[in-house]
C-alpha cells in the first residue's frame, strides 16, 4: 500500500532520470498505480473490514492535503519576493499533457499532480506509521526532500548548489510534515469524527480541493492555442517584459521566436548565450542543453519566462536556421546586392503625389512613394531618430512603392513596381535601410501589393500574376521566393498576415478573407459584407480585425474574429472611411486613415470605440502606444508630409509635420 502511494511521483522521476517521457510514465504507470490503490482500499475495507487500513488511508489523505497546503503557504512569501518557488508546478502540467506551452489547463493539471503527490506521500506515511508521534511525520518529510536533492531533479530545475533555495525547501517540508504527523498520530480520534460528519471524507476532501483548483485556474477560458509555429516553429510574445505564455516546451536544438510587443528593447538571457531583442522586434533564441531554463528579459523577479528543453520531445524543426553565436541577435542573413542607390532630398517645387505606405517602429519610420521619374525622386525613405534626419533611396528606373514592412531595427522589406515593365521587385535590407537588394522571384510577371515576415527568414507576399491571385513564400529572408497555393475566389488580394509558419490570412479588397493553417497549402475563404476592404491585423492566431469602406454610403467598417477567421462579426460602423487597422494586443485595436482624419480606438477587443481627433485626410495612421501616433496625408497641399503626434495622459496631442519634400502645404504643427 505504501508503495502504491509513492507511485504518483514515478513519472516525474522517470523524466528527470531520462528513462522516458513524463506523460508516458504517468499514464502507463502512475495513473494505474493510483487506480489500483483506490481499488485495493475499497475492497479491503468493505463491510468494515481492515479498520486500521481505512483509518490510515483517511488520515494520510487529510494529513497529506493539509501538509501540502502548509508546504505551499510557507513558500508563498519567498515566491512573491522573486524566488519563484511555486513556478515549477506549472511545468508538471505541460509535461503531463505533452503540451508545447502553458495555459490555464496545464496550470490546473500541474497543480492537481502536485496535490496528488502530497496525498500519495501522506498515505504512504500513514500506512507504515499510524499512531506514531507527530515528529515522525517531520522526519518523513525530511527524507522526501533529501531524496529529491539526491536525484537529477535539482540539476534539471536549475537549483543545484543554490543552498538558500534548498534551505527554504527543507523548512517548507517541516510545514508539510507537522500537520501530516499530527493527523496520523491522532487518527484514532479524528477519523471517527470525520465519519460522523460524512460517510465519505476522502471523496469530500478531494472534491473540495479539485473544485478550488478549477475555480482558481478556470480552464474553460483556454482557447486551445498550442501553436507549433508551423513546421514546428514555437513562438512566445513579450508583454511588459514577461513571456506570454510563461512556459514553453522544446526539444534540444530547437529555437523559439520571441516577439517583443513592448516599446522597450531587452537582452534575453538564460539560453546559454545572450540575444538582443529590439523594441517591437523579433529574435530567435535557441536551446541545446536539457532541463528547465529560466529565461530573463531583465532583473525583475517576474521578467521573462521558462523553457523546458525536453530530450524526450522530437525536434520540431530539424533544418531550422540558427542564430550565429558571434551575433547577439539572429542568424546571418544572405548577402544583399544593392538594387537602390542613396539620393538627395527632392528639390523645392517638385510635385510629389504623397505616400503609398509606411511602417512605423520605435524611433523609426520607413515609407514608400508613388511613381516617380527614373532616378529623380526617392522611392524609399526612412528615419531612425524620429524624423530628425532622413535617408532617401532611388532606383535607376521609374518605380512606384507599394508597401514596406520592418521586422526589427535592421531587417525590412519593400515592394516596388517597375512602372515601365509593370513588374514587381521585392526589396530587402539587413542594415536598417542603408542598402536595399532585390529578391529573386519565380519566372512570370508579378504585380505584388504586400509582404509580411514572421521572423528573419520566413515571409509571404501577395498580389497578382496574369490577372489571378498569387501568394509567394520566402524561407531565406527574401533572397528568393516561390509560389504557394493561392486562395480561390480572391481576385484582388491586398494584404497578407501570418502569426506563425502555418497560420495566416490573405485579405481580398472585395470583402473575402482567406485563412490557412498549413502555411498556404490549403485555404478557407470567408465572405464579408460587400464593401472595399483595405487592411487586416491579427493580435494572435485567434483574434483579428479587418477595416473597410462603403463608398456609396460613406461609411467605414471594422470586422472582428475571435476564432482565427472562421467567423466574422461587425465590430464597428463609423460615419467616415477607414484605411487601416492596427492591433496592439488582443484587446487594444485602432482604426483610422481617411478624409475625416479620425482615429477610432477600442480597448475591449472592438466591443466599444472611442474617437480620437487626428488630421483631415490622413491616409494612414499607426500608434506605437497610447501616447505616440504617426500618420501621413494624401491632400494635394500636404502630400509628402509625415506627421507625428505625442499626447500626454490620453489628451489629444499636437501633430508635428516632418517636411520630407519641401511641400508648401506642410505646416510645422497642427492641433
Amino acid at each position: 500500500m505504501a508503495f502504491l502511494g509513492l507511485c504518483s511521483v514515478a513519472s516525474l522521476l522517470a523524466w528527470v532520470f531520462g528513462v522516458g517521457p513524463f506523460a508516458t510514465w504517468f499514464w502507463a504507470f502512475s495513473a494505474p498505480a493510483l487506480a489500483l490503490l483506490v481499488a485495493v482500499v475499497t475492497l479491503a475495507t468493505r463491510n468494515g473490514r481492515r479498520p486500521e487500513l481505512r483509518t490510515a488511508v483517511v488520515a494520510g489523505t487529510i494529513g497529506g492535503l493539509l501538509g501540502t497546503l502548509g508546504y505551499d503557504v510557507f513558500r508563498l512569501p519567498f515566491h512573491l519576493a522573486g524566488l519563484r518557488l511555486l513556478t515549477p508546478i506549472d511545468s508538471y502540467g505541460v509535461l503531463l499533457l505533452g503540451a508545447d506551452h502553458s495555459d490555464d489547463l496545464t496550470g490546473l493539471v500541474g497543480w492537481m499532480y502536485h496535490v496528488t503527490n502530497g496525498v500519495g506521500f501522506g498515505i504512504a506515511y500513514a500506512v507504515v506509521a499510524l499512531h506514531r508521534r507527530w515528529w515522525w511525520g517531520v522526519l518523513w518529510a525530511m527524507v522526501l526532500e533529501t531524496a529529491t536533492i539526491l536525484t537529477p531533479f535539482v540539476g534539471t530545475y536549475g537549483i543545484e548548489g543554490k543552498w538558500a533555495i534548498i534551505a527554504i525547501a527543507y523548512a517548507a517540508h517541516v510545514a508539510y510534515g507537522v500537520p501530516l504527523g499530527r493527523w496520523v498520530e491522532r487518527a484514532g480520534t479524528r477519523v471517527p469524527q470525520l465519519h460522523e460528519m460524512t460517510k465519505r471524507p476522502i471523496a469530500v476532501a478531494l472534491l473540495v480541493t479539485a473544485a478550488g483548483l478549477v475555480l482558481w485556474h478556470h480552464p474553460w477560458t483556454v482557447l486551445g492555442d498550442r501553436d507549433d509555429g508551423g513546421g514546428g516553429a514555437l513562438s512566445v510574445a513579450v508583454r511588459d517584459g514577461r513571456f506570454v505564455p510563461r512556459w514553453l516546451r522544446v526539444a534540444p536544438g530547437d529555437c523559439v521566436l520571441v516577439h517583443n510587443r513592448d516599446a522597450a528593447g531587452y537582452t534575453v538571457t538564460g539560453a546559454g548565450h545572450d540575444v538582443a531583442l529590439a523594441a517591437r522586434g523579433t529574435a530567435s533564441v535557441c536551446f541545446d542543453d536539457d532541463g528547465v531554463h529560466r529565461v530573463r528579459t531583465s532583473s525583475r523577479p517576474d521578467a521573462g519566462g521558462y523553457v523546458i528543453v525536453d530530450a524526450e520531445k522530437p525536434r520540431s524543426r530539424p533544418s531550422q536556421a540558427r542564430p550565429s553565436t558571434s551575433s547577439p541577435s539572429t542568424a546571418a542573413p544572405p548577402p544583399v546586392v544593392a538594387a537602390t542607390q542613396p539620393c538627395a532630398q527632392p528639390e523645392s517645387g517638385q510635385q510629389i503625389a504623397g505616400m503609398n505606405d509606411a511602417f512605423v517602429r520605435t524611433s523609426g519610420v520607413w515609407a514608400v512613394l508613388p511613381a516617380n521619374h527614373a532616378g529623380r525622386t526617392p522611392v524609399l525613405l526612412g528615419t531612425d531618430d524620429n524624423g530628425q534626419s532622413w535617408i532617401y533611396h532611388c532606383v535607376p528606373h521609374a518605380a512606384s512603392g507599394e508597401s514596406v514592412f520592418f521586422l526589427d531595427h535592421t531587417r525590412g522589406w519593400a515592394i516596388v513596381v517597375d512602372v515601365e515593365d509593370s513588374i514587381s521587385l521585392v526589396l530587402r535590407t539587413v542594415d536598417g535601410g542603408r542598402t536595399w537588394g532585390a529578391g529573386v522571384l519565380p519566372a512570370g510577371t508579378y504585380l505584388l501589393r504586400d509582404a509580411f515576415f514572421i521572423d528573419e527568414q520566413h515571409g509571404w507576399a501577395t498580389g497578382e500574376r496574369a490577372g489571378s491571385a498569387v501568394v509567394l513564400r520566402s524561407d531565406d529572408g527574401g533572397a528568393s521566393w516561390s509560389e504557394v497555393h493561392a486562395p480561390a475566389g480572391t481576385p484582388s488580394p491586398r494584404k497578407v498576415r501570418f502569426v506563425s509558419r502555418s497560420r495566416g490570412w490573405v485579405l481580398d479588397g472585395g470583402g473575402k478573407v482567406a485563412s490557412t493553417s498549413d502555411g498556404g497549402t490549403t485555404w478557407t475563404v470567408q465572405t464579408l459584407e460587400q464593401a472595399t476592404y483595405t487592411d487586416i491585423a491579427f493580435a494572435d492566431e485567434h483574434t483579428g480585425w479587418v477595416a473597410g469602406n462603403d463608398d456609396e454610403r460613406a461609411r467605414g467598417y471594422v470586422w472582428a474574429t475571435r476564432d482565427g477567421g472562421t467567423t466574422w462579426t461587425k465590430a464597428g460602423d463609423f460615419p467616415h472611411a477607414l484605411n487601416d487597422v492596427a492591433a496592439e494586443d488582443a484587446t487594444t485595436v485602432r482604426a483610422g486613415g481617411g478624409p475625416a482624419g479620425t482615429v477610432e480606438v477600442s480597448r475591449d477587443g472592438g466591443r466599444t470605440w472611442q474617437a480620437q481627433p487626428a488630421l483631415p485626410s490622413l491616409a494612414k495612421v499607426w500608434a506605437l502606444d497610447d501616447a505616440t501616433v504617426w500618420g501621413y496625408s494624401h491632400d494635394a497641399d500636404r502630400a509628402g508630409c509625415l506627421y507625428s503626434s505625442v499626447s500626454a495622459q490620453g489628451e489629444p496631442g499636437i501633430w508635428t509635420a516632418h517636411v520630407l519634400f519641401n511641400t508648401p502645404g506642410c505646416r510645422a504643427t497642427h492641433a
